[in-house]
């Protein structure tokens, strides 16, 4: 049976420099030292609601669409019992 596209993206070991592209678009949404605290009140909590959703969706479509991990693989430590 022949592998799927998808398969052989997911499959391959440097797949995680692609996750790596599209976490570095969507992680500056959580930025919100970039937001302009001289606007008004209301200009600035909307745009603090627009990231946060913005964020929140764009995370899950990635994870649910198999783009990414749904959690980063903890960094693998040597085994001390061997």
């Amino acid at each position: 049976m022949p592998k799927t596209v998808q398969a052989r993206f997911y499959q391959d070991p440097e797949w995680y420099q692609v996750e790596d592209i599209i976490l570095e678009f969507i992680n500056p949404l959580k930025d919100m030292s970039t937001i302009d605290t001289k606007q008004p009140a209301e200009h600035v909590k909307a745009e603090v609601i627009a990231r946060r959703l913005a964020y929140e969706s764009l995370i899950g479509f990635v994870r649910s669409s198999g783009l990414i991990r749904p959690e980063k693989l903890k960094d693998i430590k040597p085994n001390i019992f061997q």
